[in-house]
């Protein structure tokens, strides 16, 4: 059966050239698999291997294509085998690009998030965060952090059909 996979990853920094994915979270339909291992080679692994076995035809996140960009990137670093298949990245729904009308960047998850899950700011995490957890070796807390991504995404998501601006 063909489905919608939201993906959202947690990385020590935004340049895929020095900084690294420590976490990758991905929901089918409100069934979430984060991949969390500590070694980012062994994590990209264990998520292309997911992928692989997925027939996912809507890829759907929150700044999607920064995603896409890191994990072909470090995948390539570290040669590791990827799988999206071609139809996926024809179909790729960017919601910060929809909600933010093609705009530069003028909002986040947390700020849209909040529009529709109430107690999402309530813990006060953030991505800004991820690094120091990483470092300490407290994956627990960072994949608790992309549970809740994932969450809200998939929450932002969701209202956005059964309002009717996405069919």
């Amino acid at each position: 059966m063909m489905s919608e996979l939201i993906l959202d990853i947690e990385t020590t920094g935004l340049d895929p050239f020095k900084d690294r994915i420590v976490c990758i979270g991905c929901q089918i339909e409100g069934k979430q698999t984060i991949f969390c291992e500590g070694e980012e080679d062994e994590t990209l692994k264990k998520f292309w291997e997911f992928m692989y076995d997925e027939d996912v035809h809507v890829l759907i996140g929150f700044n999607i294509k920064f995603d896409l960009r890191f994990l072909v990137l470090r995948s390539l670093k570290h040669k590791v085998r990827g799988c999206l298949p071609l139809p996926a990245w024809d179909r790729v729904l960017d919601l910060q690009r929809l909600l933010n009308f093609n705009e530069r960047k003028s909002g986040t998850l947390t700020e849209f998030a909040a529009l529709v899950v109430p107690d999402y700011l309530e813990d006060g995490k953030d991505g800004e965060k991820v690094p120091k957890l990483f470092f300490e070796g407290k994956l627990d807390e960072i994949k608790k952090m992309n549970a809740r991504d994932l969450r809200a995404t998939s929450d932002l998501y969701t209202a956005l059909c059964e309002l009717g601006f996405l069919r």
